[in-house]
């Protein structure tokens, strides 16, 4: 097993190799819904660190949000390059969302 320093040092690693680095964060599923509450609803410190630590790296990053509240990302919002909210998606979310990351489909909705 691997430290969480290691951890990041191989994703800074991996994201040197790239022209642009997409990033998946949020929160477990468990931590949504009736007795769930946070007195915090930002990403966890840990993911924080990651962020910024791939960001001195230069590269573009997207980070792509999995959560099922609001959260609040003050510094993701002023040092990133995109952020897409895909909530908790269903079995066919991973693709959905690579169709959205390379311009494929558009990510809007529509009332009837």
């Amino acid at each position: 097993d691997k430290s969480p320093q290691e951890l990041v040092e191989d994703a800074i690693k991996t994201a040197n190799q790239a022209d642009a680095v997409v990033v998946v964060l949020g929160e477990p599923f468990c931590m949504s819904g009736e007795a769930a509450c946070r007195s915090m609803i930002g990403l966890f410190d840990n993911q924080i660190e990651l962020l910024k630590a791939l960001k001195a790296t230069g590269k573009p990053i997207t980070l792509v949000l999995m959560n099922g509240r609001p959260l609040t990302l003050p510094w993701e919002d002023r040092n990133l390059d995109a952020i897409l909210e895909t909530w908790y998606g269903g079995t066919m979310a991973g693709a959905a969302i690579v169709d959205v990351l390379f311009g494929d489909a558009n990510p809007s909705g529509r009332l009837t």
